[in-house]
């Protein structure tokens, strides 16, 4: 008897949860079998270790062109809403993506502070006042204000200016 059960959101204080191409999958959810199920007969007593035949474990071009494409190819925009910014930096910490310590997640968790979260927070606040021309103004108003009076102008000039030029050295 096969039961079927949505696959749970991602959750921070979920160790082995992951992002497995554009969608929250839990580590032993991958194959579709929920956690502490198994592939074996309803009859034999289930020790709670999912069991994945060995033909799943084969590495196959196919499967590794499958990975890169989900790894490559970004959500459909109009269908799956990003993640919450806790999301990511849960995912960063504790994701099965590497292991739990080592190089690579020491480097992906400073990418993660010094890159990912201040573009996603910044395109997030730039995208929330773009949706509505109301907020567009107002904010408009308040950055020629901000820039024309007091020290707005030496703080465009020296500080923000230089911070675009080396955001878009970097990123262009």
């Amino acid at each position: 008897m096969t039961t079927t059960t949505q696959r749970p959101k991602f959750s921070p204080r979920a160790q082995d949860s992951a992002t497995f191409g554009n969608s929250n999958v839990r580590s032993a959810d991958r194959n579709g079998v929920p956690s502490g199920t198994s592939h074996a007969d309803p009859g034999i007593a289930d020790s709670g270790k999912v069991h994945t035949p060995r033909s799943q474990n084969v590495i196959t071009t196919a499967k590794v062109l499958a990975a890169a494409r989900a790894y490559f190819v970004p959500p459909k925009l109009l269908t799956n809403p990003p993640p919450a910014v806790t999301d990511l930096r849960a995912y960063a910490h504790h994701g099965t993506w590497t292991r739990a310590d080592g190089l690579a997640r020491t480097v992906g968790v400073a990418w993660l502070y010094a890159v990912a979260l201040p573009v996603t927070v910044a395109c997030r606040y730039l995208e929330w006042v773009a949706q509505r021309p109301g907020r567009a103004v107002v904010v408009l108003g308040l950055w020629l204000a901000f820039i024309k009076t007091g020290g707005g102008p030496w703080i465009a000039d020296n500080l923000i200016r230089p911070l675009i030029d080396v955001a878009a050295a970097v990123l262009l």
